[in-house]
């Protein structure tokens, strides 16, 4: 899953930089909300923002329940279940979402894999404490580990896993897909300025209600309270960040965290953090596939992809990102 970001206050970003027009700025309606292991946060404006973002969140638990692993009569669950065995049949969401995840990882040569579920599944970042498998165990979990072995037939709407053994794990794009559903919902019921954040993936609407673009603050991978980087907003609607400082253990000097090399079995260490911004209607691209990838290998990649920008923070802290992102990003260094 990817990492949280810190989204600095409506409150305090106006009193910053736009004291003059925050005393008459119109009252939005929050709400918060857990899916697919992550909070999700929305501030609405409008008259129907109560009733648009309600509606918004009704979507999310439906897509939830299709596509969470951690759901026990998800569709994603039932493949899982079968894996060695019989296809199953599956939604279009649900095959939208692998089509989407299949894709990713042929771009990127399998630097992102839906099938890392096995390998997730062995460290359990979050769940058994500062456990470190050995090295035979990352092996046996990797035979288990192929894309190629994700079955997708989208005449007959059906997924199988052809080796028992494996496990799909799809919410490094789940949950893009998810809040891009929530935004069209918003949309579509009038909301013309609002802010969705998915534990690290970014929707905005419009600008704020006093005209001006919404700025983003992205955690400083080292440092909770610090921020490496502030974007503005004027030119993307989408940001998805991925980073080795949510879910991790420090133990032996070496940090462990959640987003795992395919190829290895092992945690990155190849940057602190990574962070794609694309243009609404853009399609989505994973930021954890650049955290595997690291920055000269992902600038390379990204080259058949004009648009997409990206903001890269390595292991010691350096800030750089793409040349489209000039003028509309500060750093802190």
């Amino acid at each position: 899953m990817n990492v949280r970001v810190i989204l600095k206050s409506l409150g305090v970003l106006c009193f910053a930089l736009f004291f003059s027009g925050c005393m008459t700025a119109p009252k939005p309606y929050e709400q918060t909300a857990f899916a697919l292991d992550t909070v999700i946060d929305i501030t609405a404006y409008g008259p129907n923002a109560e009733e648009a973002v309600q509606k918004s969140l009704n979507e999310m638990t439906r897509l939830e329940s299709l596509l969470s692993n951690y759901q026990e009569n998800s569709e994603i669950t039932a493949i899982n279940k079968q894996a060695g065995g019989p296809a199953v049949s599956i939604s279009l969401e649900t095959e939208q979402v692998l089509q989407q995840a299949l894709r990713y990882a042929t771009v990127t040569n399998g630097a992102f894999d839906p099938t890392i579920g096995p390998i997730v599944e062995l460290w359990g970042i979050g769940k058994k404490d500062d456990f470190v498998p050995s090295d035979a165990e990352i092996s046996a979990a990797l035979k288990h580990v192929n894309y190629h072995r994700l079955e997708l037939d989208t005449t007959k709407h059906t997924a199988r896993l052809l080796d028992k053994g494996m496990s799909i794990d799809v919410g490094g794009v789940a949950k893009g897909y998810i809040l891009d559903h929530m935004e069209a919902i918003l949309k579509a019921e009038g909301i013309q300025s609002a802010l969705l954040n998915g534990g690290g993936d970014i929707r905005v609407i419009g600008n704020k209600p006093d005209g001006t673009p919404w700025r983003i603050g992205l955690q400083n991978p080292r440092d909770t309270e610090g921020i490496s980087a502030k974007i503005s907003l004027d030119k993307w609607n989408d940001i998805e960040t991925s980073g080795d400082y949510q879910r991790f253990f420090d133990r032996d000097g070496v940090r462990y965290h959640h987003i795992f090399d395919p190829k290895t079995g092992k945690p990155t260490h190849t940057l602190s953090s990574a962070s794609t911004v694309l243009r609404e209607g853009m399609e989505d691209f994973p930021s954890n596939a650049l955290l595997v990838l690291g920055k000269e290998q992902s600038l390379e990649l990204l080259k058949q992809f004009p648009g997409i920008e990206a903001i890269f923070v390595d292991l010691d802290g350096n800030v750089s990102y793409t040349p489209g992102l000039a003028g509309s990003i500060e750093t802190d260094r």
